[in-house]
């Protein structure tokens, strides 16, 4: 977000000790491509429905994101070709409270996301303990994961009042890898996570300003901003829809 982030300061605030940690590692997932200038508007639309998640008193949080794939990208494959049943695995950093974690993420083929992880503190490298928990969550061959790429952004996090629902906000995405680096700094990525789905006041909102859902992710986005000859064709269409919104051509030009 722009410096002005006075709007989040008028939400009821939610600390992190008051909620359950795993009350959304299973779930459905919808996303959204919004201008950063329009995010104040979008708080304001909500405000009165949601709380923000606060942690150590901070109510916008840094976020660090380590992304492990095969050599030839297969994760990234997998998403790019609309496979279901696929992974991601990364460690995430919470910078704020100093927490790391190893994340394994699954896309089933009904379309909900379930997310493993346990406390890891070792950024780009993973251990016998990380391998064989990426193995007992269902990926088979973790021993051929190699770091691909970071991801640093901040985000706002919000839930609906009864804790049915959670809203993520990123912005200030920051991707690199050991050979370069780019910023999509003027849009965010909104991210809305349901146990079930439900009659949603952000959805709603987010259809009144214009705002569509899109299906893909961060780690998808700095794979094609940093890997020049990947496969891409697939998501051309919300790739030129991002670029809409950024008003350039960074992301795709055809």
């Amino acid at each position: 977000m722009k410096k002005d982030t006075n709007i989040l300061n008028e939400f009821k605030a939610i600390d992190i000790s008051e909620i359950n940690k795993n009350s959304f590692l299973d779930r459905k997932d919808t996303k959204f491509f919004i201008p950063e200038e329009k995010i104040n508007e979008f708080l304001e639309r909500i405000k009165l429905n949601y709380l923000i998640l606060q942690v150590n008193g901070a109510r916008l949080g840094e976020y660090e994101t380590h992304y492990f794939d095969t050599p030839d990208l297969t994760l990234y494959k997998n998403h790019h070709h609309g496979k279901l049943n696929r992974y991601k695995i990364r460690i995430r950093t919470y910078v704020n409270s100093a927490l790391s974690f190893l994340e394994v993420k699954f896309k089933s083929n009904k379309g909900r996301t379930v997310k493993s992880r346990i406390k890891y503190n070792i950024l780009n490298k993973l251990n016998e303990t990380a391998l064989n928990f990426i193995k007992e969550n269902g990926f088979k061959n973790p021993e051929l994961l190699v770091p691909s790429v970071i991801i640093n952004y901040r985000r706002i996090t919000l839930l609906e009042k009864n804790l049915l629902e959670k809203i993520t906000i990123d912005t200030c995405l920051h991707f690199k890898n050991n050979n370069t680096s780019k910023s999509i700094d003027n849009i965010a990525i909104i991210e809305i996570k349901q146990h079930n789905k439900l009659i949603s006041d952000a959805v709603m909102n987010l259809k009144k300003m214009g705002i569509k859902p899109v299906s893909i992710s961060k780690y998808c986005l700095a794979i094609i901003s940093l890997y020049p000859n990947v496969a891409k064709n697939n998501f051309k269409p919300k790739l030129h829809q991002l670029n809409k919104i950024r008003n350039d051509r960074f992301i795709y030009s055809a």
